[in-house]
């Protein structure tokens, strides 16, 4: 599969949750008007990486920021409760393990962190939100 392949799969997977907008990497908006709301962004690809086969594979990782307001209502900040649980209907980490080969995209995939309950900038505006390192070894 292709690196833009395995960001499409991962957005299927993350579509999968109730009312959440998801843009792939290859489809990245300019702003965001819609939320909740989630953009997926490359942040880097190991080469070569040999697994216990001694095949080389490819370590890609992907930034997922999770926005569900563009407005200061710090109260908004609870709605990303579900989304950071391990487990349940808008869980991210529970999505993803679920199918852990993002839509048959990759070998394997795993939420690997979260910076929590925050902000970020987003085209020049402030989002509440939070962000999810994502791992997929193809």
């Amino acid at each position: 599969m292709s690196l833009k392949a395995v960001g499409a799969g991962l957005a299927v997977i993350l579509e999968n949750i109730s009312d959440l907008r998801v843009y792939a990497p290859a489809e990245l908006p300019g702003s965001l008007n819609e939320f909740p709301c989630a953009v997926i962004l490359h942040s880097g690809t190991t080469y070569n990486v040999a697994m216990g086969s001694g095949d080389a594979t490819q370590e890609h990782r992907f930034r997922v920021k999770l926005a569900v307001t563009s407005q200061d209502l710090p109260s908004a900040l609870s709605s990303l409760l579900d989304y950071l649980d391990n487990t349940g209907a808008s869980s991210v980490r529970a999505k993803i393990n679920a199918d852990p080969t993002l839509n048959s995209t990759c070998d394997t995939a795993w939420v690997e962190s979260n910076t929590g309950q925050g902000g970020f900038m987003w085209g020049g505006q402030m989002y509440l939100g939070t962000e999810f390192e994502i791992v997929a070894i193809e």
